[in-house]
């Protein structure tokens, strides 16, 4: 293909992602989603205190059980504050909510006001609020979106709310208010749950969406391996990038029992040691999928290789967010793309200079090898092919 041939490919590659890519605002941000239903299922919302739970030290309301020490949980009216001092513990409150079946989202929101919160060192040390379905185990699913209320510093109360997504199985869900491992003070009032269901007409262009994206990145995927200077390499990260897509947009029914083979690596027990593990993975994926793509489009500029992959990186993450919300650890799993891109390219760029050398060297011994030389410049050769003349 000429070079005037591909940029016209290139320019019709970047014009149809920004087609897809402001459809996809359109119908993520800007459609209704859901129809929600009435609220209910948080006992005792407004944190209205009972004659008997007056008699204890901290008097906690009915339905709400203390995470953290005494002194950090007050309540004035319909509000609930907490206060910590201490950033090596975290406080709050909590309740099991029981979930009407068939239910797979939910909207929860209430009035939220924030002063002088500090975080800790992990993403996860800030004021939070949390909504996690419980498996038959009882233990909290981290798996499904749940990202709420996760801040830091100083804000005036205001309405939140935000749609959780919770396992199509769960009976119950754990609702959290707290701050974890984070100074300052958070106040919650007048809390909300109430039933998500998707609409009909979003759902539909919702599908069609996926249909573009799916057609678009396959003639991406059809280009770039023609176009390859290594095509097994790009035949790799093609098939790489397909089986994450694929991977990312099954269903949780499929995706858990994948996902239960490699909790070992993960971390079962200590939180913070699951999450960078988890970075870890995102940066090890790109190690691998930078490697190849260099290799690939070797005879490309590096930089232009590290900013294709960075986009793709920022537009999958950003994407997701439509959908889930983004936080601070999508922020760190972006960080941890990016390393694990300069790393891949890095480690492609050498294995391209190691080909062009393997490449030179032979064709400087296949010149200087007798074997490469036309017989009729041999010396000798011209008289040996000479008939012997005939005696007179």
């Amino acid at each position: 293909m000429s070079e005037k041939a591909t940029r016209r490919v290139v320019v019709g590659i970047v014009l149809l992602t920004v087609f897809m890519s402001g459809l996809t605002l359109l119908v993520f941000n800007g459609m209704a989603r859901y129809e929600l239903g009435p609220p209910g299922f948080i006992v005792n919302p407004d944190f209205e205190m009972g004659s008997d739970e007056l008699l204890y030290d901290e008097p906690m309301p009915p339905g709400w059980t203390r995470s953290g020490r005494l002194g950090s949980a007050t309540f004035s009216g319909n509000w609930l504050m907490l206060d910590n001092g201490d950033p090596r513990v975290s406080v709050g409150v909590e309740q099991v909510i029981d979930l009407p079946p068939g239910v797979e989202a939910f909207e929860i929101g209430g009035m939220v006001e924030i002063q002088a919160v500090i975080g800790g060192e992990m993403p996860w040390h800030r004021a939070r609020i949390d909504l996690v379905s419980l498996n038959a185990a009882g233990k909290p699913d981290f798996r499904r979106p749940h990202k709420l209320f996760d801040a830091v510093g100083t804000r005036p109360a205001y309405r939140y709310s935000r749609i959780v997504e919770v396992m199509p199985e769960a009976a119950q869900a754990r609702l959290s208010i707290r701050l974890a491992r984070a100074t300052g003070r958070i106040a919650v009032s007048d809390l909300t749950l109430r039933p998500a269901y998707e609409r009909a007409e979003f759902q539909q262009m919702a599908t069609i969406v996926k249909v573009g994206w799916a057609l678009l990145l396959g003639l991406v995927g059809l280009w770039f391996v023609a176009t390859a200077a290594h095509r097994p390499a790009a035949v790799a990260a093609v098939g790489l990038l397909f089986v994450g897509g694929l991977f990312a947009i099954l269903p949780y029914e499929i995706k858990d029992p994948i996902i239960d083979l490699i909790l070992p690596v993960r971390g079962r027990q200590d939180f913070s040691e699951r999450e960078w593990t988890g970075h870890a993975m995102h940066a090890l994926a790109f190690v691998v999928l930078g490697f190849l793509v260099r290799v690939a489009r070797r005879r490309d500029p590096m930089i232009k290789v590290l900013l294709a992959l960075v986009l793709v990186s920022a537009v999958a993450e950003l994407l997701q967010a439509l959908s889930t919300g983004i936080g601070m650890d999508d922020l760190y799993d972006e960080l941890a793309n990016i390393i694990g891109i300069v790393v891949g390219v890095g480690a492609g760029e050498e294995q391209v200079r190691r080909m062009h050398t393997r490449r030179r060297r032979h064709r400087r011994i296949k010149r200087s090898s007798p074997r490469s030389r036309d017989p009729d410049d041999t010396p000798g050769v011209e008289a040996a092919r000479e008939p012997e003349s005939s005696p007179v």
